[in-house]
């Protein structure tokens, strides 16, 4: 592979991550901050993955030859990305608390305590440091080893590399997780007002239909990360161009959850009016 293959991919991945790096957050010391607590709350939750995986029966075979026997390597497969799926999730619930406890000295501390979007801000900066430190993990290693003699060519698009694929994966990935933060902290937010605001509990919240809003995006967002999770899997069978259909899949996920956090930020904007 040569070095602008090496770049081209690199910046396919990690491309929109540098935008937003420069765009918001260069510049804003609090966001900064905020992104490297994502970064931190992301290292945890991979960390109780990872602890949980070892309990997993023939987990071994996942990481020495998933192809070997699909009989016996996708069962752990399949269990390694439920746990890791409710892991993240738990670990992003648990992120919110402590982000809420703390609110007041947060926004304090930024100095954007009148912005209508300062819980937008918040849970944007989270998430970016959540996503990426992610991406990072999952990514970097195969990129760095890409940049070698030769190319390995994906199973099921044998004109593709496999680099190419992970990259475009990477960067939906990348999309997926700020998104998903920002849509989490928005429904756990429902009823609890932005402190120093003149907005109450009882206009903050309706009641049951807040409850069942708030619970039906948890539902969204752990359904749809387990589904983007899965249909990973759906890559390893040698079946020509079928890796284009979780890439597919992942995009219009993607859409679906970039139209609802808009929906969010219209609506956090009207309630401070």
């Amino acid at each position: 592979m040569t070095a602008i293959t090496f770049i081209a991919n690199a910046l396919t991945a990690f491309g929109p991550a540098a935008v937003l790096f420069f765009q918001f957050l260069l510049h804003r010391p609090s966001l900064g901050l905020l992104a490297l607590a994502g970064a931190f709350v992301a290292l945890v939750a991979l960390l109780i993955t990872s602890a949980l995986w070892l309990a997993i029966p023939n987990h071994d075979l996942v990481s020495t030859n998933p192809l070997s026997d699909a009989s016996r390597t996708v069962p752990p497969m399949l269990a390694t990305l439920v746990i890791s799926v409710l892991v993240q999730e738990l670990v992003r619930a648990a992120s919110w608390k402590l982000i809420a406890l703390s609110e007041g000295s947060i926004i304090l501390a930024s100095g954007d305590s009148r912005s209508k979007y300062i819980r937008v801000h918040m849970s944007g900066a989270l998430g970016y440091g959540y996503a990426l430190m992610i991406g990072l993990l999952v990514h970097i290693q195969p990129l760095i080893s890409s940049a070698g003699a030769g190319m390995r060519l994906s199973p099921s698009c044998p004109h593709i590399p496999d680099v190419f694929l992970g990259s475009l994966t990477v960067m939906l990935s990348f999309f997926h997780h700020v998104m998903w933060t920002m849509l989490m902290y928005n429904a756990l937010f429902l009823g609890h007002p932005v402190p120093g605001s003149t907005a109450t509990a009882s206009t903050a919240a309706t009641g049951n239909n807040s409850a069942a809003r708030k619970w039906g995006m948890l539902g969204y967002i752990v359904a749809t990360h387990m589904l983007v999770s899965l249909i990973s899997v759906t890559q390893m069978p040698a079946v020509a161009y079928n890796c284009f259909i979780p890439l597919a899949i992942s995009a219009v996920v993607a859409g679906v959850s970039g139209a609802l956090v808009w929906r969010s930020v219209l609506g956090s904007i009207k309630k401070s009016e």
